[in-house]
Order: C-alpha cells, then structure tokens, then sequence
C-alpha cells in the first residue's frame, strides 16, 4: 500500500480528515477540487474514486479507477479499487482480473482475499 503523503494541498488534507470519517459525501463534493489541485497523486484519485464508489456513482468510479490503475499500475490499492468500480457495474471478468493483479502485488492483504 501507498505510504502516507504529507497535505500537498488544503483539499487534499479536508478529504483526508473527511475520509477516515467516512464522510464520503463531502469528499465527493470536494473532488473537483481536490483533483484540480493534485492532478499528479494517486491518492487525490483514490480518494475521488472511493468516495464515487460509496457514494454510489458507479458509472464515474470505473472511469476514475481507470485513472488511477493507469497512474499506478504497480499498486495494489488501485487494482482494488478497479476491482470494486468494474464489479458495481457488472463487468466482472475486468473486476477478476483486477482482484488478481492486486494480490499479485500484495499477496498477504487480507481484504483482496
């Protein structure tokens, strides 16, 4: 998993603190933002996406997970992240491929298994 990058930006640091609230809703409303300023860090993505994901935006989280495989093809979160997008949107030969790239890469994380 991806170390823990200190705030780049005051968007950034709210979806952070809203996040480990899971106040999804908030980070989802604060995405365009948020990706305005860190248009370069994967975890600005990964935040974006997974607020889609909870928020129940599956058609823009498979499009933003894909961003963020593409931005980090070598990690895992982001596989799982894909994984999940593809899954709510029924593309479940694409969320399987995911699932085994990401335990290819982080074979003891639980939660891929």
């Amino acid at each position: 998993m991806e170390a823990s990058l200190p705030p780049r930006s005051p968007a950034l640091a709210q979806a952070r603190a809203w996040a480990d609230q899971k106040r999804w809703d908030r980070v989802l409303a604060l995405t365009p933002e948020l990706l305005a300023q860190n248009p370069e860090l994967l975890e600005a993505h990964k935040l974006a996406t997974r607020a889609s994901i909870n928020c129940g935006q599956h058609r823009e989280a498979n499009k933003m997970a894909k961003t963020c495989v593409q931005m980090g093809p070598n990690n895992a979160d982001a596989h799982y992240l894909a994984a999940v997008a593809a899954s709510n949107v029924g593309l479940l030969s694409i969320a399987h491929q995911h699932i085994k790239t990401a335990l290819n890469l982080e074979p003891n994380w639980s939660t891929l298994h």
